[in-house]
Protein backbone atom coordinates (compact mmCIF):
# COMPACT_ATOMS: atom_id res chain seq x y z
CA UNK A 1 0.00 0.00 0.00
CA UNK A 2 2.54 2.58 0.82
CA UNK A 3 3.91 2.19 -2.71
CA UNK A 4 0.42 3.48 -4.32
CA UNK A 5 0.61 6.95 -5.50
CA UNK A 6 -2.58 9.39 -5.15
CA UNK A 7 -2.89 9.08 -8.83
CA UNK A 8 -2.72 4.93 -8.48
CA UNK A 9 -5.91 5.56 -5.92
CA UNK A 10 -7.57 7.53 -8.73
CA UNK A 11 -6.94 5.05 -11.39
CA UNK A 12 -8.47 2.09 -8.79
CA UNK A 13 -11.38 4.01 -8.54
CA UNK A 14 -12.34 4.68 -12.05
CA UNK A 15 -11.67 0.58 -13.11
CA UNK A 16 -13.99 0.02 -10.00
CA UNK A 17 -16.51 2.79 -11.95
CA UNK A 18 -16.33 0.91 -15.27
CA UNK A 19 -17.86 -2.47 -13.37
CA UNK A 20 -14.49 -4.51 -14.34
CA UNK A 21 -15.52 -7.75 -12.19
CA UNK A 22 -11.94 -8.36 -11.23
CA UNK A 23 -11.71 -4.29 -9.61
CA UNK A 24 -15.05 -5.33 -8.26
CA UNK A 25 -14.00 -8.71 -6.19
CA UNK A 26 -11.11 -6.04 -4.78
CA UNK A 27 -13.40 -3.74 -2.97
CA UNK A 28 -13.75 -5.96 0.58
CA UNK A 29 -9.86 -5.67 0.12
CA UNK A 30 -10.16 -2.43 -0.39
CA UNK A 31 -12.41 -1.51 2.66
CA UNK A 32 -10.12 -3.26 4.84
CA UNK A 33 -7.87 -1.63 7.92
CA UNK A 34 -5.25 -1.50 5.87
CA UNK A 35 -7.20 1.51 3.53
CA UNK A 36 -8.96 2.95 6.23
CA UNK A 37 -6.14 6.05 7.01
CA UNK A 38 -7.00 7.17 3.58
CA UNK A 39 -10.38 9.05 3.30
CA UNK A 40 -10.55 10.27 0.02
CA UNK A 41 -10.30 7.06 -1.55
CA UNK A 42 -12.64 5.53 0.85
CA UNK A 43 -15.11 7.96 0.39
CA UNK A 44 -15.10 6.86 -3.17
CA UNK A 45 -15.10 3.89 -3.57
CA UNK A 46 -18.91 3.40 -2.73
CA UNK A 47 -18.89 5.93 -5.14
CA UNK A 48 -17.20 4.20 -7.56
CA UNK A 49 -19.05 1.03 -6.72
CA UNK A 50 -22.55 3.03 -7.37
CA UNK A 51 -21.37 3.70 -11.16
CA UNK A 52 -20.85 -0.01 -11.42
CA UNK A 53 -23.86 -1.21 -10.41
CA UNK A 54 -25.50 0.27 -13.91
CA UNK A 55 -22.72 -2.02 -15.98
CA UNK A 56 -22.13 -4.40 -13.87
CA UNK A 57 -24.96 -5.24 -11.48
CA UNK A 58 -24.29 -8.63 -10.52
CA UNK A 59 -20.84 -8.56 -9.26
CA UNK A 60 -21.42 -5.16 -7.65
CA UNK A 61 -24.83 -6.84 -5.91
CA UNK A 62 -21.95 -9.22 -4.04
CA UNK A 63 -20.95 -6.68 -2.24
CA UNK A 64 -23.75 -4.71 -0.51
CA UNK A 65 -24.05 -4.35 3.18
CA UNK A 66 -27.06 -2.68 5.27
CA UNK A 67 -23.97 -0.01 5.83
CA UNK A 68 -23.25 0.84 1.90
CA UNK A 69 -27.24 -0.06 0.79
CA UNK A 70 -27.39 3.76 0.64
CA UNK A 71 -24.56 4.72 -0.79
CA UNK A 72 -24.08 2.41 -3.47
CA UNK A 73 -27.49 2.08 -4.32
CA UNK A 74 -27.92 5.91 -4.76
CA UNK A 75 -27.06 8.47 -7.04
CA UNK A 76 -23.31 9.11 -7.40
CA UNK A 77 -23.11 12.45 -7.92
CA UNK A 78 -22.04 16.14 -6.32
CA UNK A 79 -24.00 18.46 -7.76
CA UNK A 80 -25.87 16.75 -10.71
CA UNK A 81 -27.60 18.18 -13.33
CA UNK A 82 -31.49 16.88 -13.77
CA UNK A 83 -30.79 15.06 -16.95
CA UNK A 84 -27.70 13.32 -15.04
CA UNK A 85 -29.74 12.04 -12.73
CA UNK A 86 -32.39 10.76 -14.37
CA UNK A 87 -30.48 9.33 -17.29
CA UNK A 88 -28.22 7.29 -14.24
CA UNK A 89 -31.66 6.34 -12.91
CA UNK A 90 -33.35 4.68 -15.95
CA UNK A 91 -29.78 2.83 -16.75
CA UNK A 92 -29.33 1.40 -13.25
CA UNK A 93 -33.32 0.51 -13.12
CA UNK A 94 -33.50 -1.50 -16.13
CA UNK A 95 -30.25 -3.16 -14.98
CA UNK A 96 -31.90 -4.09 -11.61
CA UNK A 97 -35.34 -4.48 -12.77
CA UNK A 98 -34.97 -8.14 -13.82
CA UNK A 99 -32.97 -8.98 -11.08
CA UNK A 100 -34.40 -8.07 -8.47
CA UNK A 101 -37.36 -11.04 -8.87
CA UNK A 102 -34.84 -13.67 -7.43
CA UNK A 103 -31.99 -11.73 -6.07
CA UNK A 104 -33.40 -9.76 -2.89
CA UNK A 105 -29.71 -7.58 -2.41
CA UNK A 106 -31.21 -6.50 -6.22
CA UNK A 107 -34.87 -5.57 -4.91
CA UNK A 108 -33.05 -4.23 -1.93
CA UNK A 109 -31.32 -1.60 -4.35
CA UNK A 110 -33.84 -1.19 -6.15
CA UNK A 111 -36.27 -0.10 -3.17
CA UNK A 112 -33.40 2.23 -2.37
CA UNK A 113 -32.62 3.80 -5.72
CA UNK A 114 -36.67 4.46 -6.30
CA UNK A 115 -36.73 5.70 -2.48
CA UNK A 116 -33.97 8.24 -3.60
CA UNK A 117 -35.56 9.55 -6.91
CA UNK A 118 -38.45 10.17 -5.19
CA UNK A 119 -36.81 12.63 -2.73
CA UNK A 120 -35.07 13.95 -5.76
CA UNK A 121 -38.38 14.48 -7.05
CA UNK A 122 -39.84 15.93 -3.97
CA UNK A 123 -37.02 18.09 -2.88
CA UNK A 124 -36.80 19.50 -6.64
CA UNK A 125 -40.51 20.34 -6.79
CA UNK A 126 -40.85 22.33 -3.66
Amino acid sequence: MSALTDQDFDKILTYISQGSAPWLELYPEFKEKTFQGITSFQEGLDVSMAYALSINPVSTLKFITKKNVDIICSFPFIEPTRQEIYTYYNNTRTTLLPLSKENHLAERCLHTLNLNIKQIIQTSTE
